[in-house]
């Protein structure tokens, strides 16, 4: 994420009190030849009960520029209704801060938005990487079918949905957790894993 030449590493804490009540927190260490356990960006949820940091997952670099970049979710926001839910995206770099650079934000009422978060690789082979997050009870296809958000990175990344996946039935939970899959068939671009929570 430093351009340092070293991986590094995110870990979630939803339940910390520093933001707010349950506001949660995200917590980034870089690697390195000698590492330690001194916290090097500390990223903090927005209000009481966020659950900011239940999901954390690389974002891999969506800006395109070098630096690798994160996702935390915040399943139980309520900036777009009642426990709609977000995500935010941070961009790596030389310096980096613990300021979100994009906010996604869940459109209805206890969708929990941000319960699952990750990377989708380079979706549509355009040189940017992709995010995917999942919101497992929405009621979009049926009640608490569950969908999944695609949004793809570019220079300019916005916060507007790309791609909708919606779950078949009532109670699939479809968006439970979600992962990047690499490429499963070799053509030459990525896939996605949704997986349902009665799976």
């Amino acid at each position: 994420m430093n351009g340092d030449g070293f991986e590094d590493l995110i870990a979630g804490a939803p339940f910390n009190d520093a933001g707010g009540f349950d506001a949660g927190r995200a917590y980034i260490y870089f690697g390195g030849q000698i590492i330690n356990t001194v916290a090097d960006v500390i990223l903090t949820g927005a209000t009481v009960s966020d659950n900011f940091g239940y999901s954390v997952s690389k974002a891999g670099d969506v800006n395109g520029d070098g630096y690798g970049d994160v996702i935390v979710g915040a399943h139980l926001n309520d900036a777009g209704a009642s426990n709609a839910g977000r995500a935010y995206i941070y961009f790596g770099g030389a310096n980096m801060n613990n300021a979100a650079d994009v906010t996604l934000t869940g459109l209805a009422a206890d969708n929990s938005f941000g319960f699952s978060v990750s990377t989708a690789g380079d979706f549509n082979g355009d040189g940017f990487s992709d995010v995917i997050v999942g919101a497992y009870l929405n009621n979009a296809g049926a009640a608490g079918a569950g969908e999944l958000t695609f949004f793809l990175g570019g220079s300019n990344m916005n916060n507007v949905a790309d791609v909708t996946l919606t779950g078949a039935a009532a109670g699939d939970n479809f968006g439970y957790s979600v992962s990047y899959a690499g490429d499963v068939n070799g053509d030459g671009f990525q896939r996605r894993h949704c997986r349902s929570n009665d799976e």
